[in-house]
């Protein structure tokens, strides 16, 4: 979650852990097409 919070990026971020920043979007289901790969990942609301 700190990750999301120093990336500076508004909005929901989805982070893959253990720490890859996948991105910023408008809404979850925008960020959870984005998972696309295997993994654990955690989606938060950065605004």
């Amino acid at each position: 979650m700190e990750l999301a919070k120093r990336s500076g990026r508004r909005g929901w971020v989805l982070v893959k852990l253990p720490n890859e920043l996948i991105g910023a979007f408008q809404s979850p289901s925008e960020a959870k097409r984005a998972a696309r790969e295997p993994g654990v990942y955690v989606l938060v609301d950065n605004t």
